[in-house]
């Protein structure tokens, strides 16, 4: 497999990550509701929201995305119903990039 293979493949694994929910889900609506894939900013542009479509606020504590990197949800990360959470390779680049996240109710988390 040449480099470009072998790099898209591995940002394709990303997108195609697993979201592993705990037993029990108190929203009926929650979705990932938009793949940032391959942007012209390159790939630490690139992103995953998740949206809570349905009361009640939903504690996502402890929730992981998984990948060619594995990233967990820390204690307290909550979505309220309606807002969504943003996961970026890099948050700093992303909120420089879109400076509307910085004004969201959305929060994002990364690495």
């Amino acid at each position: 497999m040449n480099a470009a293979a072998a790099g898209i493949r591995a940002r394709l694994a990303i997108i195609s990550g697993l979201i592993f929910l705990p037993a029990s889900i108190d929203a009926a609506w929650v979705v990932i509701s938009e793949v940032h894939f391959a942007p012209p900013g390159g790939p630490e542009l690139e992103f995953i929201e998740i949206w809570n479509g349905d009361p009640p606020r939903l504690d996502i504590s402890g929730w992981t995305l998984e990948g060619p990197a594995v990233f967990r949800f820390p204690r307290g990360a909550v979505i309220l119903p309606g807002d969504c959470v943003v996961v970026a390779r890099s948050p700093e680049r992303l909120r420089e990039a879109y400076p509307h996240l910085a004004r969201s109710r959305g929060r994002v988390f990364g690495p």
